[in-house]
This record gives structure tokens, sequence and C-alpha cells, in this order.
């Protein structure tokens, strides 16, 4: 079971990256080569390599059935006017009025298809059939804040529409359970806020629930640089908290363990239903099952065993699943803490306290190692302080969350709930204060310390199929970790050091990071309210904690103010803008040119055009409407104009804008010898 499933997964993998029909000749030339291997130099029985090869293929083939079958035959209708009708299967209300809809049904009467819909808000429940007469649907949209197209391709939804008239909506009144789970789930998040206070309320919410939209991004920030961001996801942690709380409560009413086990399930179906059944709690529901269905039947129950079959389960249910990053986080996580952290402790000594905290801490810290390439290439930084958080902190985490629990399963009567205030306060006393700790995160500028990480990961699985002994697998996970810190600080360090103008925003927003030797100044050039975003997302990702100088161009008062909100994490030292603004603490340049000299660069605004020098290499970014030329080495144009100019990418212009099929969020490298320079895609 473990082969196949390993195989299976890895079978997916490898169809994601080679979608074309062709490359059906590349499976057929690997398997015989992996037989081989894996007969002759891995000693594996032939039954072992048979099932593995088989298993690949099936899900090799399963991936590429789905894309060509499902997949493209749904995209067709991509910009195409069609009808839909479709049933509501998860809406979500937005304050704005509007919702956004899932549904589930058939494009022109035909072709199943879910699509994502957002439109004004209806009274509408999950099971009512939403029809739309005259509908453009598109492909989802990726961008630098937010892969849309990989997140939903993950739940099989290729296609979206907004702001279309809906034709009509017919209340089926099915579903009832589910509405009745909605209402009570409302409720009860209502109860949190009412019996407790703001903060802690939306902490309950998503320690609880897994939705965390309430809360303040740089309270969520903060969890994750500790490493204890995962109580926000409903998962293994949670689902085993409820089993245990479930089990007590039946033993305290002397039920059997086969009334015991039935009850578990239901509340287990009837929780996941409730927290949308995320796929991380479907996987550990699974595993719990099979635990417990071991125990019944007095059989041993094997960690391992059971994560393949959950992963072989969900996988064959859904092949994009692979797309997923809470599924591959939460396999990451679940493998370090119940298979290698408890492999690579085994002999470790729990007869004192002492002992059972550092074999503890071991374990973490393989976890750690497990989840670090995962997190590095979904979530641009790793918490290098998460073994001790994880013993430390969660259990303040754990405390609040069993409050949450009980409240709910005692349908907001638990008169104990207010004690999950003093546990969140300390959680966010602590990751606060640890989260602006220098030094404690290790930040990924690109995929490919990711990636590094990665097959740094993949050394010590070899080592462990060749050798199979403790020791050397010990000995070549403390070498590649050497080798990871070490190329990565150097790698990080040679990046920041280097000469780089980053051009931040979307179309007609625009933001320019410019960072050299440790000096990091931003210009705001448009003034839209997401441009902030962009710069908080590049500013963790190449791991600056502060901001040398704030120049803000356009709307000055609002967007200073949303700067100072969004990155509230990082250090802003001096903000300049054009004129004087009362309401804010910034300095005026009184209507002068703005001019901001650091070592290595100077950079100047005035009147909508910066000028970026370092040496004799000039860059130039303006609105595409004031551009009549320009002899800079670069020029970057953003906004819309009448009228063309150059192609997107050319020697010297660069536009921004669709129009002319220009380019979004990338960085400028010069060379150290000058006149040529490097464009890269963040």
């Amino acid at each position: 079971m473990i082969g196949a499933a390993a195989a299976y997964m890895s079978g997916l993998f490898f169809a994601s990256f080679f979608t074309e029909g062709s490359d059906f000749l590349l499976l057929a030339g690997s398997i015989p080569l992996f037989c081989i291997v894996g007969r002759y130099f891995l000693k594996l029985t032939s039954g072992t390599v048979l099932t593995i090869a088989i298993a690949f293929s099936a899900a090799f083939t399963a991936f590429q059935l789905h894309t060509h079958l499902y997949c493209e035959s749904v995209t067709e209708f991509a910009g195409q006017t069609c009808s839909y009708s479709g049933e509501i299967i998860d809406f979500k209300e937005h304050d704005s009025g509007y919702a956004t809809y899932t549904l589930s049904g058939t494009i022109n009467g035909t072709q199943r298809a879910k699509l994502s819909l957002f439109a004004e808000s209806r009274s509408a429940n999950i099971g009512d059939t939403v029809v739309l007469e005259s509908v453009v649907p598109e492909l989802h949209g990726s961008d630098y804040l937010f892969d849309g197209q990989t997140y939903y391709k993950s739940k099989n939804i290729f296609l979206t529409a907004a702001n279309c008239d809906i034709s009509e909506i017919r209340h089926n009144g099915t579903h009832k359970l589910r509405n009745r789970l909605v209402d009570f789930r409302e409720r009860m998040i209502c109860g949190f806020y009412s019996e407790t206070d703001p903060e802690t309320g939306a902490f309950l919410t998503g320690m609880v629930f897994g939705d965390n939209s309430d809360m303040e991004d740089s309270d969520k920030t903060l969890l994750y640089r500790c490493g204890i961001g995962h109580v926000m996801a409903v998962s293994g942690l949670h689902i085993s908290l409820i089993v245990i709380l479930i089990m007590t409560i039946m033993r305290g009413l002397g039920a059997g363990k086969y009334l015991s086990f039935a009850v578990m399930d239901v509340f287990l179906v009837l929780m996941i239903i409730l927290v949308e059944s995320p796929i991380t709690a479907v996987r550990a529901a699974i595993m719990l099952n099979i635990m417990y269905s071991a125990r019944l039947f007095l059989r041993q129950n094997d960690p391992l065993n059971s994560l393949s079959v959950a992963v072989l389960v969900i996988c064959i249910m859904n092949p994009y699943v692979i797309y997923d990053a809470g599924f591959i986080l939460s396999i990451s996580g679940t493998f370090g803490i119940a298979v290698f952290g408890p492999y690579m402790t085994k002999n470790l000594s729990e007869y004192t306290f002492i002992k059972r905290i550092f074999k503890n801490f071991l374990i973490m810290i393989f976890v750690s190692m497990c989840l670090m390439p995962v997190n590095l290439y979904y979530f641009d930084e790793v918490s290098l302080i998460s073994p001790i958080t994880n013993i430390f902190v969660v259990v303040f985490c754990i405390a609040a969350m069993i409050a949450g629990l009980l409240y709910v399963f005692t349908f907001g009567h638990f008169p104990l709930i207010i004690l999950a205030k003093p546990c969140t306060e300390v959680v966010r006393a602590v990751s606060g204060f640890l989260g602006r700790i220098r030094g404690i995160k290790l930040s990924a500028i690109n995929e490919k310390l990711a990636v590094f990480a990665a097959i740094c990961a993949f050394a010590v699985i070899a080592v462990y199929a060749l050798m199979r002994r403790r020791k050397n697998v010990a000995f070549a996970l403390a070498a590649v970790t050497v080798i990871f810190f070490t190329a990565s600080a150097l790698y990080t360090h040679s990046r920041l050091e280097r000469f780089t103008v980053s051009v931040l925003g979307k179309g007609s927003d625009c933001a320019v990071v410019i960072h050299d030797s440790g000096s990091v100044i931003v210009c705001d050039m448009s003034g839209d309210h997401r441009t902030p975003k962009y710069v908080r997302r590049y500013l963790t990702q190449i791991g600056a904690d502060s901001v040398d100088t704030l120049i803000v161009t356009q709307k000055q008062a609002s967007q200073t103010v949303a700067y100072e909100y969004v990155l509230d994490l990082f250090d802003i030292k001096r903000t300049l803008t054009d004129e004087a603004i009362p309401t804010v603490s910034a300095e005026s340049s009184n209507g002068d040119a703005i001019v901001v000299e650091a070592p290595d660069f100077r950079a100047e605004y005035s009147e909508g055009i910066l000028q970026i020098s370092c040496g004799e290499f000039t860059i130039r970014i303006m609105p595409s409407k004031l551009f009549i030329g320009s002899e800079a080495d670069v020029t970057v144009l953003y906004g819309y104009s009448s009228t063309a100019h150059a192609d997107p990418v050319n020697d010297t212009v660069i536009s921004l804008s669709k129009t002319y099929g220009g380019i979004n969020n990338f960085e400028i490298i010069p060379s150290k010898d000058g006149g040529e320079f490097e464009i890269r895609r963040l």
C-alpha cells in the first residue's frame, strides 16, 4: 500500500509537468528503466516493482484522461457567450453586497462543469438552481498575489464569471441538513464574538472553523512566522481533538466501542461539512477511521499505511488534488510527525520529563524539515523557531480550541468559553514578540530555493532507500541541512547586495521597490489600494525587515495610511510626499522634486516620472500617456494610452498595459559592467 500510494502520487506529479498526449512515450520509456533500477539496485521484490509500476502508470493515465476529456472540454467555452444552469454547492457573502457562488451544472445543457460566479448577493441557499441565460465565462486568472488558476484547478473549477445578470433562481428546498449546518455555524461564530471580544472571536473562528478572513493580516503573518499558522486550518490537530472529546464523552456515558465508533463517525462527517470540507480534514478523518477500525478488529495500526490509504483514496477521487497546497502541506506535516520524526527518535529515552521534551523537540525539528520545501514554495518564507513554538505555544491554542469546540458541541451553552480569551491573548503576545525578531525566518527570493530544498530532501530519501540505517540518514540530513542553509544564505545575501529595481502591480497600478546593499526604497506611482499588498509580498520574499524611504505620489493621505497598515511588520523609517498633509506624519517636498540619495544609487520623482540612476545606468518609470521618448537604458510604462508605443519588451521599453501585451511584476537587474540588463519575472 505504501509503495502504491507513493507511486500513484508521483505519477500525478509527473503527469502535471507532461500534459501532452505524446508524453505517453516518455512514460513507456521510464517504466522499464525504473523496473531495472528498482529490482537490481534498490533490491525491491518483483511484486513491489510491479505494483509501483502499475500505480505510477495508472496515475499518469488518469491525470491525462482527466485533462484531455474533461478539463479541455470545459475550457473550450472560455470567452464564448453561452447559457449555464447549475446548483449552488457553496457560497460566500461579501460586505460589498456581492457574493461568490460555486455552481455545479451544465453549459448549454450539455457539458458538465463547475463555475465560480461573482454577482450581487441574492437570497439563495445551497441546493438552489441558478440560471444564466447569457454569460461569457473566462479562465481563472493568476497574479503575483494569488495564483487563482492553480487554486481553482485543484477544485476542478476551470471557469469563472463576474457581474452577469442572474436570469432565475429556483429555490429547490434541498440540502436542508447542510443549510442548517451553515446557519448553525454562523450562530456559533456570532457567539464567539459576543461571548468574548472581536480579536478572540476572530481567532476562535479561525481555529475551530478554519475561517481566518476576519483576522488581521499581520496576526496571520506573525503566526506563520512563528510556525504555528497551521492552527488556523482545520486538519489533523482539529480532527484529533474532536475525536478525543467524543471518545471521552462516550466512555463517560459507558457506551460500547462499536457505538462510540459510530457516534465518532457521525460527528466527523457533520464537522467536515460544518467547516466546508477542506481536503486536510478529509485526510485526517480517513486516517483516524483506519486507526480506530484497527482497534475494533484487534489489528495493528501503522501510521504510514494509514497515510498511504488516505493519499491513495483522495488522489483517485481527484487527480488535480496534486495542485492543492493544503493537501501537500498536510501530507508533508503528517509524514513528519507520525512517521519520519518517530523513526529518527525511536531509540531515545522518554523516562523523564526533560527527556520527553527533548524527544518532542527533535520530532518537531524533523517535521519542520519535511515542511520546509513546501512552505518555501507556497508561502515565501519558513519559520526557524517552529520546533520551540509548537511545543510551548500551541498548548494555548489547543486550550482555546477545546473551549471553542465545547461551545459548539453544547450549542452555545458552554459557560467557560471566556477562558479562550486569555489563551488567545498569550498566543498573540508571544507571536507578536517572536515574529518581529530578525533571523527567525528563512525567506525565498524565488522558487529556486524551494526546488533546492526539495532536491536536498530527495537526497536524504535516496540515502534511506540505499542504506536503511538511521545513522546514515541522520548524517545525510545534517549534511544537506548545512549545505542548504549555507547556499541559501549566500544566495540571499548576493541578491540583496545587487542593485535591483522591482516593478510591481498590474496595468494602471504601479509600485517600485529599489534595493541595493541593504537600502530599500519604495515608490508608489499610482495610488491604488492594492499596491501595498504587492510591496508587502515582495519585501517578504527578499527578506527585508524595513523600508528606508517610502515615496507616495498619488492620494497621499489615504495611501500613506494604507502602507502603514499593510506594512505593519516592516519599519518604515521615512515617508515622503510632494504635498503637505496635516493628518499624516510625512515629509513634504512642497511641490519640488523628491530626491532620495542612497550609497549606490539615486532616485528622483518629479511630475509623474521616476528616474533611478546607478552609476551610468538609468531607469525611467512613467505613465504611458507621458511617453514621448526616452534616452534611459530602460523605460517602463504603466497605465493606458490611446497610442501604442514600442513592443511590450524590447531593448529599452517595457509596457505594463495589457493593450500592448505587457508584463507585470518583474525585476530589472543591470549587469555589473553596465549597459546590459536582465528581466526576471516574479
